[in-house]
């Protein structure tokens, strides 16, 4: 058996939270594959092809789903790649996005938020259906909890928290830079690649990504992934009538 977590780096401790308990109360009749984990792609490896033989064989794919991870090209490239094969999804919410509150098409998946009280039960119903284990597995769940908490804890403050998605039709506060280079997206005949803005603003590729984060978040922008020059960005309907009422265009 086995089973995949999608997530972005910033949620690595969450991923790896989730193996452990998963493989240590299976007891050697699972493998979970996380790609933030390095003994699952070593240095040397063709990752592209470890992340498509994983998925290949998994039973089940839990995707982590914050506010940054959803809008990022890999997370929802897995996610579509296990759709297509027709593998259970089940959305692990935290840090602002709940099942409640997750977009699209990914919304119409059985989600689970990591803070509920019952996770630990949940979770592993969850992994009992999709294994079709004949029993329960009996879990310490105040420990997990506290684990699930504790990993939650440091992601958060790796910044993810703060970037809710937009309750109203357009976000109420975005950073002057995130504007900025919105409306520089925009005045371009062809797609934006981060190298490209970043030397463009003069920031560091890093910067230039959580500005993006913020547009993406706010559904301002669309992204197209090329597997040879990576993600590129584009302003969408939503992104010009933001400029236009503003008289930014």
């Amino acid at each position: 058996m086995r089973a995949f977590v999608s997530h972005i780096t910033e949620e690595s401790a969450i991923a790896t939270c989730l193996k452990d308990w998963i493989e240590s109360t299976l007891l050697g009749q699972c493998d979970v594959f996380v790609s933030s984990d390095s003994a699952a792609l070593p240095a040397g490896v063709k990752w592209l092809q470890e992340i498509d033989a994983a998925l290949s064989s998994a039973n089940v794919l839990f995707v982590i789903c914050s506010a940054k991870s959803l809008p990022r090209p890999w997370v929802n490239f897995e996610t579509g790649c296990a759709w297509a094969r027709k593998i259970p999804i089940v959305p692990l919410c935290h840090s602002g996005v709940t099942k409640s509150t997750l977009p699209r098409p990914i919304a119409d998946f059985q989600a689970i938020d990591l803070v509920d009280e019952r996770f630990p039960q949940l979770f592993f119903e969850s992994l009992q259906a999709h294994f079709k284990l004949t029993r329960m597995p009996r879990v310490d769940r105040a420990a997990m909890r506290a684990d699930i908490a504790e990993a939650v804890s440091k992601t958060s403050a790796q910044g993810l928290a703060p970037i809710p998605f937009p309750s109203a039709e357009f976000p109420v506060e975005l950073h002057e830079e995130s504007i900025k280079m919105l409306r520089y997206i925009g005045q371009q005949s062809e797609k934006s690649t981060v190298s490209h803005l970043a030397v463009h603003f003069r920031k560091s590729e890093q910067q230039t990504k959580y500005f993006l984060d913020q547009l993406s978040s706010a559904k301002l922008i669309r992204t197209a992934l090329n597997m040879r020059t990576g993600s590129s960005f584009e302003l969408n309907d939503k992104g010009r009538t933001f400029l236009f009422e503003r008289e930014m265009l």
